[in-house]
């Protein structure tokens, strides 16, 4: 489509536009027509709106419903510049607001969210009301009240705009507060005048406590969405904040939400709601307003998971809540009056109206003053019974732990959960309707409001009467008479045994039967004892029977077992006349417990299968020889290691009888090899250590281990036989930290027992050592340099332990630069007691340099790893990442420059080599630098050439000046030192063909050496020669020549030819040397040692 651009009038363009869109024939096309229309009417012409809108509103029957939307887009901007002209466009919004696509009706709801306060304040400056206003408000007004409807609608999406144009209405007709966070600029009720008559403050007032009750009510929907949801969450939010009259009603609205979550969310949308729950109450703390409601929302807040340093975060300062407290609250504002438009007479004000008061206060207030501990124990009984089997999806989300259980503010907090619940199922109280009558609403209500609760804590009396049994063979008691004396063989006869036993089993089964009948008449308990009496008559009937009973439902039914144990129990002590002691009873009793027991660990579906366990134990008479056994079993186990580990904690806290046994199960487990037992293990028995728990007895086992590391092999205490684990005789890693693992953690905490781990080391075995060394970081993490404890170790100084001691003073100087003192101590160490120099790499940062110059020789023979440390601190401060005691070139050139006769050149190589492989520390113009200064000194280093040569593979760039330090080699004579000699042709081999011109300076016999020992550069010179013109070649000696021309050298020697030396140039090795100094000068070396970027062009 061919748009013109070269028509400069608005107007005319908006004629162009239009037409072009009338005759597009796709909707893009079409769309691009009417945004520029749109452009330039209200942008560049707005004198030319009037003009135009009929056009622009015909496109408003388009099919397209994109074009629709962009219709709806430019009434919008054109009211919101031209409030005017919204009285002329008022029917199509209207019109497109009744449209068939969704997507138009919810254009047109944002549209209206933004015209509402426009058209507001458009007639709240109006002198005059005229009809063109009225019909616009009347027009608003209906549209208005069809946006309200929609809260209902299908679509979530209309919902959800419908929430912000709820939001956008009741700010809007409502007075603004001192402490409202709304902008000033935003329209308010306090923007209508008092004399406007087609604005009535108080009905649009009226009319926003309503939308108000209805959004909340939305809030609370049991069907409601989860997009919904959150957006209604954060409309309420905002409104608490502009409006702070509607505070409490918002609070009270998410209380009830936290309490009656929709039941048709999702797992992860339980999630989310959550936690924009407590991002919008964290807001709504920070609203001065947020004060009086304080408890509130710091309960609901710790419900949901919010930390404590969260919440304080947000918390107004106490300067501002004893502030607002003092504060003399100001005198309610006057409603407007309002005038009737039929009526000129002034109308009194009314009142303004009170705020409606919830009745989960009422509710709230009855609940607390009724919930006693006694009343909360027997709800949560009477409820367990109808617990699922599983744990819904929605609570094992959204559950958070109790932070303040049994405090005042909980037990409110939990009153007022429980008011929230009533209240929503229609059993709450009302607030009493005439508030001026101190009438006791308590009172009144107190029967309805019992038998609402009652339900939950009360048990009915008539279901408590229980029938009175007649024996079996008995006869009911007859009224008193006087009646024959009989005898009961006389009228009954003997029971054979068959009927005997089938009678006996039919009262047990009635017995285990009958269960829930006795649990809701509270007999259970009598019940339970019956069994259990029944079981120790008939144990031959009744053992199998009742265990397979008893395992159907543990749950339930553990107390059914714990009476038969305790019946088992008093047989075995004697405490039964009508039973004798006997080891019957005794092997019934263990078999009971461990067929129970095992039962239990093999319940993978039952939820609360650890407390079930931990209540067996606990509460069981005795605890049976292999039950502890059994337990160190399960602790190795994937299942229930933490659960087996936790009951036998606290079976050392709550059995102190055999307390030792349980807690040496607890020491074998540290000693574990699978890594999560043994942590888990530790953590109970560093818990009971710190409580003041069996100190004597955790030391001495840890250190009983920690001897066995100073052993040659491993004893088989320390071995075990764990499945999956080939038995060894040599010490391992992971038997050197299972004996190290208990005594790490005493460690931790009292750094005085280092010197007991010192000793172990220096008899130990490398392989321990090695163990030793890599766990030292956790224990000594927290000590102190200048403990007493670290300058005693120094001071000592055991023999064989100055590695140990070493690893030390990197652990604790790791963190924090060495003070002084350490320094000191460490420096005395060295030189008194121990010469190794392996003391001092903790401390070098601190050492003057030439303390660390004269130790340097020592420090290049560390092995690699030590070295590469060493020169990372000399280098660099670990601590602070500053430079450290010397620079990259004084460190390279010390190591060039150390005395044969104090290190071997081996060492020095492999030093020299770490640091220049280094490229990002030693750059190529560091490398320059020191090469620069060693080829100055008086001697030369033996390893200077070898440098040059590494300094040329990593470096290429510094290829230029490595041709300029050849030449000063020149001038030094470098063939009289054979090594230097040898690095020199090395040199001139790698840099050729710019070393030939260097070549070319030496005497012809000098030549003859470097041809020999380098025979590749014979050609390559050669050609290089014969490049060069007849008036340079014919200065060139025939001896040289004839070598380069493949004459053998003692032959070419022997030819006669003019003297040439380099002591005493000629005059024709003074123009060869002319002639080749055009060359060197691009690789001279400037003054302040800078490196060149490139390489110098080949000489000719």
């Amino acid at each position: 489509m061919d748009i013109k651009q070269n028509i400069k009038d608005p107007k005319e363009q908006i004629v162009e536009f239009l037409n072009q869109a009338v005759l597009a024939k796709t909707t893009d096309e079409k769309l691009t027509c009417l945004t520029r229309v749109q452009d330039l009417i209200l942008h560049h012409g707005p004198e030319l709106l009037d003009s135009f809108l009929d056009e622009v509103l015909a496109f408003q029957n388009d099919r397209n419903q994109e074009i629709r939307r962009v219709i709806v887009g430019f009434l919008e901007e054109a009211c919101k510049s031209e409030p005017d002209v919204f009285p002329k466009v008022a029917v199509n919004i209207s019109f497109l607001l009744r449209d068939e696509a969704v997507t138009v009706q919810k254009r047109v709801i944002q549209a209206l969210t933004h015209l509402y306060p426009v058209v507001l304040r458009w007639l709240s400056k109006a002198k005059n009301i005229t009809k063109e206003m009225s019909s616009a408000w009347d027009w608003l007004v209906r549209m208005k009240g069809e946006v309200i409807k929609w809260l209902d609608h299908d679509n979530d999406g209309v919902r959800t705009l419908t929430n912000k144009f709820y939001e956008m209405v009741i700010i809007c007709q409502t007075y603004r507060d001192e402490e409202s966070t709304s902008k000033e600029s935003e329209f308010s009720l306090d923007a209508i005048p008092p004399a406007l008559k087609i604005l009535k403050p108080r009905k649009l007032e009226d009319e926003a406590n309503k939308l108000m009750a209805d959004l909340i009510k939305f809030h609370g929907s049991m069907h409601i969405s989860s997009a919904n949801l959150l957006a209604c969450m954060g409309t309420l939010s905002l409104i608490a904040r502009a409006r702070p009259m509607f505070m409490g009603q918002v609070i009270s609205a998410m209380e009830m939400l936290h309490a009656n979550l929709p039941p048709t969310l999702t797992k992860s949308q339980v999630s989310s709601v959550r936690k924009h729950l407590k991002l919008q109450l964290l807001n709504l703390l920070k609203h001065p307003t947020a004060i009086d409601y304080l408890t509130n929302i710091t309960t609901l807040l710790t419900d949901l998971g919010a930390t404590q340093s969260e919440v304080e975060k947000c918390m107004p300062k106490p300067s501002d809540i004893q502030r607002r407290k003092q504060r003399v609250p100001p005198t309610p504002k006057r409603t407007k009056p309002d005038f009737d438009d039929d009526d000129d007479e002034f109308l009194a004000p009314k009142p303004k109206a009170k705020r409606a008061v919830d009745p989960i206060d009422y509710t709230q207030k009855f609940v607390k003053e009724r919930l006693s501990p006694h009343v909360a124990a027997e709800m949560v009984i009477k409820a367990m019974v109808r617990l699922p089997d599983s744990m819904p999806p929605h609570f094992s989300s959204s559950y958070t732990p109790i932070a303040a259980a049994g405090t005042e503010g909980q037990i409110h907090h939990v009153a007022r959960l429980l008011a929230a619940q009533l209240t929503a199922a229609g059993l709450g109280i009302d607030p009493p309707k005439d508030t001026d009558k101190n009438l006791d609403i308590w009172e009144e209500d107190d029967d309805d409001m019992k038998s609402t609760v009652s339900s939950f804590i009360e048990v009915d009396s008539k279901k408590s009467s229980l029938s009175h049994l007649v024996p079996a063979g008995g006869i009911p008691q007859a009224p008193s008479k006087t009646l024959k004396s009989m005898k009961l063989s006389e009228i009954t006869k003997p029971l054979s045994a068959e009927a005997k036993t089938k009678m006996v089993s039919g009262s047990i089964i009635r017995m285990y039967r009958g269960e829930k009948m006795l649990l809701n008449v509270g007999a259970s308990n009598l019940r339970n004892t019956l069994v259990a009496k029944m079981s120790s008559l008939f144990p031959d009937m009744m053992h199998d029977s009742l265990i397979a009973f008893i395992s159907e439902d543990l749950r339930i039914r553990l107390d059914v077992a714990l009476s038969w144990l305790y019946e088992l129990y008093s047989t075995i002590m004697g405490f039964f006349t009508y039973a004798s002691p006997s080891s019957r009873a005794f092997d019934a009793y263990n078999n009971v417990f461990g067929r129970i027991a095992g039962t239990l660990i093999v319940r993978n579906d039952l939820k609360d299968r650890d407390q079930l366990l931990t209540r067996l134990y606990l509460e069981a008479p005795m605890l049976p020889e292999g039950s502890v056994d059994f337990l160190r079993r399960q602790a190795m186990s994937e299942q229930c290691s933490q659960a087996a580990i936790d009951l036998l904690k606290q079976l050392v806290i709550y059995r102190p009888g055999r307390q030792i046994n349980y807690f040496n199960a607890l020491l074998e487990l540290c000693t574990a090899r699978k890594s999560e037992v043994k942590s888990q293990a530790l953590s109970a028995v560093m818990g009971l250590y710190e409580k003041g728990e069996m100190q004597q007895v955790t030391e001495d086992y840890a250190v009983m281990y920690l001897n066995f590391l100073s052993l040659k092999e491993p004893p088989e205490l320390v071995i075990g036989d764990e499945e999956g684990e080939e038995p060894t005789n040599q010490w391992n890693e992971q038997l050197a930290k299972n004996c190290l693992f208990l005594f790490s953690a005493l460690l931790e905490r009292d750094h005085s027992r280092i010197h007991e781990l010192a000793k172990i080391f220096a008899n130990a075995v490398p392989d321990v050592k090695r163990t030793i060394l890599k766990n030292l970081d956790v224990p000594l993490k927290n000590m102190d340099m200048e403990s007493p404890q670290l300058f005693k170790l120094l001071e000592t100084c055991p023999e064989g332990t100055e590695t140990f001691i070493t690893k030390v003073l990197h652990v604790v100087t790791e963190r924090v630069h060495p003070s002084p003192v350490l320094v000191e101590k460490v420096r005395e160490a060295y030189k008194e007691r121990a010469a190794d120099v392996r003391f001092l790499i903790p401390i070098l940062g601190s050492i003057p340099k030439f303390e660390i110059l004269n130790i340097l020789p020592k420090l290049v023979k560390l092995t690699q790893a030590a070295l590469k440390e060493v020169f990372s601190r000399l280098l660099t401060n670990p601590i602070d990442g500053l430079s450290g005691p010397l620079t990259p070139v004084e460190l390279l050139v010390n190591l060039h420059t150390i005395d044969a006769s104090k290190c071997d050149v081996k060492s020095l190589m492999k030093s020299i080599t770490l640091c220049v492989e280094d490229t990002n520390t030693f750059t190529s113009e560091v490398i320059a630098i020191v090469i620069n200064q060693l080829v100055e000194q008086p001697i030369m280093p033996t390893l200077l050439m070898r440098t040059i040569l590494q300094a040329l593979s990593l470096h290429p760039k510094l290829t230029g000046f490595v041709l300029n330090i050849l030449q000063k080699l020149l001038v030094k004579q470098v063939w009289k030192n054979k090594v230097l000699w040898e690095g020199f042709i090395k040199c001139c081999e790698k840099t050729q063909p710019q070393s030939f011109s260097i070549l070319l300076q030496l005497s012809p016999s000098q030549i003859g050496h470097v041809l020999t020992m380098c025979p590749s550069i014979r050609e390559p010179m050669y050609s290089h020669v014969m490049q060069f013109p007849d008036s340079q070649r014919a200065h060139i000696p025939n001896s040289v020549v004839m070598m380069l021309y493949g004459a053998p050298v003692d032959e070419a020697l022997q030819m006669k030819d003019e003297q040439y030396s380099y002591e005493v140039k000629t005059e024709a090795h003074e123009i060869l040397e002319e002639a080749t100094n055009l060359q060197s000068q691009s690789y001279e070396y400037d003054s302040e040692l800078t490196v060149p970027g490139e390489e110098a062009p080949p000489g000719t």
